[in-house]
């Protein structure tokens, strides 16, 4: 329902709007979401920002009702790391505007192109991410939803904190513009916006995990995930460059933390369920404390100083000054200095003949009770998603793969090492490549691990399905499959002779020919020696080695190579002391028994 057109006066410096309330000094910025000016609060003596809507929502009875709900939602938002929304002013005869903080520093896109590499540090970058995340966390927390996060609305105020600006403002102006000019609705910026968000679907958490990603990545490399071409194409169809490609592709030299950038590729992946759930799970990843643990913290406070870089202070230097407190005086008194009595009588009590000691038993721990639980091993936090299966490594370390994006509350993407108590191996941080579902897990002999599952990367260097980490988590580069097909590894068997089978739900591999059953070199390159002809007619769940270097398997078909297999079958490895030996007993090499 449209609204009677607005006749108001031009505005210029010295007008006076909001029925006199606020004067006009001069324009902030301008473009398609309206003009900001900054004003004096005469009433208050203070400078604000206002932000004249445009003609189209301010002339729009339902947009600007619209406006006027998201715009209370906003002013709920109190957080020192978030421009604070005052009010929506809309009087006869004036154009309305929202009245919001003024924030007396440069936002980082202004600040970013000033710089001489025209990118921003890491050093520089991560307590200003700290903080994003915390104000991030905070509002979604409280049901809002950002979804126009970028360059442009992270400011810096007077003192260098940064400061989130335009909650839901401007994406609500363009959802309501777009709604009245019958255009299909995608509030946000193209080039930071999910592909959830520009297909319309309802605002979630994870399209500002997305925008936070976009963000980082521009500020780090200079450009955002996809800068040219059919970018709206990009956005929904093709993965996006793993950071650290892009950086070299641009010849930008900025070296990130390989946790940092693995944080960042992960916020970026096209499924919303792959990426990082909250800001507490992308601080996880970078390895802070969640959100909420800093604040629930009850003995140690985190403090700011002007910079907006955490330090310690208050309860927690009382806490430690007590605590050192105690211990002198219970020095004081073992020393004797304390006791209050002379020093002969203390000198008597130390030459006397020590008395004999009475014996306590010692208290000898019940046998565990078989099928309780172990309460050595804690694992209470644990997965925040489903886990699918786990390995033992020589060393005594279990290795758990699934679908989980942290695992006691850290960033581990599918992927985690835990010691054997249960506690998680920090000095394990997989690749961001698994973005999807780990099916299989082989610890390896050297301290690698054979990886399985449905992951997959738009980086044509990059393999999916089937990976081989480092021992402390990174992607083995020499180990180079080239797998291409968009489907699962469902189990892995290496032989001695370092050739790996797998299975899965496959009918080829690149352009050959391999149904359910393959295998590679110890390169991960495909064998052509191994001919499994027709392979199996259905889905191979598992597989072992026999003694003998075979490779028996079960699954849900009923024939394999066109012959009757009651869901098990054996076939023959040629198991030899190197990767080109050849096929044992004359029979050709996948041949099923």
């Amino acid at each position: 329902m449209s609204k009677k057109s607005v006749k108001s006066q031009p505005l210029k410096p010295g007008s006076e709007v909001g029925g006199g309330r606020y004067r006009l000094i001069k324009i902030l910025g301008r473009g398609g979401m309206g003009v900001v000016w900054l004003a004096e609060d005469q009433n208050l003596g203070d400078r604000v920002a206002l932000k004249f809507l445009p003609p189209e929502i301010a002339n729009d009875a339902a947009a600007l009702d619209e406006m006027r709900r998201e715009t209370r939602k906003s002013h709920q938002l109190t957080h020192k790391n978030i421009v604070r929304i005052h009010d929506l002013v809309d009087l006869p005869g004036e154009q309305a505007f929202i009245s919001m903080e003024h924030i007396d520093g440069p936002n980082l896109s202004e600040l970013r192109t000033q710089q001489e590499s025209k990118v921003f540090s890491w050093d520089f970058l991560e307590p200003l991410v700290r903080q994003l995340c915390d104000a991030l966390g905070y509002a979604h927390e409280e049901g809002v939803i950002h979804r126009d996060i970028k360059p442009g609305n992270l400011m810096l105020d007077s003192k260098g904190r940064l400061k989130l600006a335009d909650f839901g403002i401007a994406a609500q102006i363009a959802d309501s513009g777009q709604r009245v000019s019958l255009t299909k609705p995608s509030s946000g910026t193209v080039t930071h916006m999910s592909p959830q968000q520009m297909d319309g679907e309802p605002p979630q958490v994870t399209d500002d995990i997305y925008s936070l990603g976009a963000t980082l990545y521009e500020l780090l490399c200079g450009k955002p995930p996809f800068y040219s071409g059919d970018i709206v194409h990009q956005v929904r169809e093709q993965e996006a460059r793993p950071l650290e490609k892009r950086l070299a592709d641009l010849e930008v030299d900025n070296p990130v933390p390989s946790g940092a950038a693995s944080m960042i590729d992960a916020c970026l992946f096209k499924e919303a369920k792959h990426r990082p759930q909250s800001a507490s799970d992308a601080l996880a990843w970078l390895g802070y404390p969640s959100v909420n643990s800093v604040k629930s913290l009850v003995d140690y406070e985190i403090g700011s100083d002007e910079s907006g870089v955490a330090s310690s202070g208050g309860k927690g230097k009382l806490i430690a000054i007590a605590a050192a407190a105690v211990v002198a005086l219970i020095l004081f008194y073992i020393s004797g200095v304390g006791s209050g009595g002379d020093s002969r009588e203390r000198r008597e009590v130390a030459e006397a003949p020590p008395a004999a000691i009475e014996e306590t038993p010692v208290a000898v721990e019940a046998p565990s009770v078989p099928g309780t639980l172990d309460e050595n091993f804690r694992t209470e936090l644990g997965a925040n998603a489903r886990i699918y299966t786990l390995a033992r490594a020589a060393d005594g370390k279990i290795l758990v793969g699934g679908e989980f994006t942290a695992f006691a509350g850290k960033g581990r993407h599918r992927l985690a090492r835990l010691h054997p108590d249960g506690t998680l191996d920090d000095s394990f941080r997989p690749e961001a490549i698994l973005n999807h579902e780990i099916w299989a897990i082989i610890p390896l002999p050297d301290g690698k691990t054979l990886v399985g599952g449905k992951f997959a990367n738009g980086d044509p260097e990059v393999i999916n399905a089937v990976v081989r980490l480092n021992p402390d988590g990174t992607r083995d580069r020499t180990f180079q499959p080239k797998l291409n097909f968009k489907s699962s590894v469902i189990a892995i068997a290496p032989q001695a002779n370092g050739k790996i089978f797998f299975t899965g739900r496959f009918s080829s591999v690149g352009s050959n020919r391999a149904r359910r059953i393959a295998r590679l070199r110890p390169d991960g390159s495909f064998d052509a020696t191994f001919r499994p002809q027709s392979g199996a007619d259905g889905v191979v769940r598992e597989g072992i080695l026999t003694a003998d270097g075979d490779f028996m398997f079960v699954g849900a078909f009923k024939g394999v190579n066109g012959q009757p297999r009651g869901r098990v079958a054996l076939v023959h490895g040629g198991a030899g002391p190197g990767p080109d030996s050849e096929p044992r007993n004359e029979i050709a090499d996948g041949g099923a028994q």
